[in-house]
């Protein structure tokens, strides 16, 4: 089972869609209504469609009264809604985000492959993915999933075989 542990701002939403809606209608935009980063939800499409991999919300938008649901929404206008499988709260320090991730991967089972994508800094994590909060999830951060999903089937590969 491969499984993405997605944060939000700055992963499914960046300061270029933020600029972009920002120009385009002239008001900002706050909270819940942050304008997503289509090319974000394009790249994960991809990865997910390539891997049959599952998603974890891993985000500060889970405090947030409808912020799942909102995610949610948006995730489905790309069909990606059905590959949620649940969320996992950040934590309020990198050291504590990265002990949630590695206690939620452990409910899942064994031979789980993941990869965490966050624009924050997550410790002695080698599933982590940092993603530039200026232009959200993108296709060199694909291509690096791809490469770590990779390396991470042949251990366990070389694991089960001995």
């Amino acid at each position: 089972m491969i499984v993405f542990f997605l944060d939000v701002d700055g992963v499914l939403n960046s300061w270029r869609s933020l600029k972009k809606a920002y120009e385009g209608e002239r008001k900002p935009h706050s909270g819940l209504n942050y304008p997503f980063e289509e090319e974000a939800f394009i790249n994960l499409q991809e990865l997910i469609k390539e891997t049959n991999g599952y998603i974890v919300i891993c985000s500060t938008w889970l405090r947030v009264k409808g912020g799942y649901e909102r995610v949610l929404e948006e995730l489905k206008k790309y069909d990606l809604h059905e590959c949620v499988i649940g969320a996992c709260d950040v934590g309020y320090d990198p050291i504590m985000h990265r002990e949630n991730i590695v206690n939620y991967v452990k409910t899942l089972g064994n031979n789980i492959n993941y990869i965490v994508f966050d624009d924050g800094y997550i410790p002695n994590l080698e599933e982590f993915i940092k993603v530039d909060i200026k232009v959200g999830l993108s296709k060199d951060d694909i291509l690096k999933a791809k490469e770590k999903i990779k390396l991470k089937e042949k251990k366990l590969e070389r694991l089960k075989n001995g």
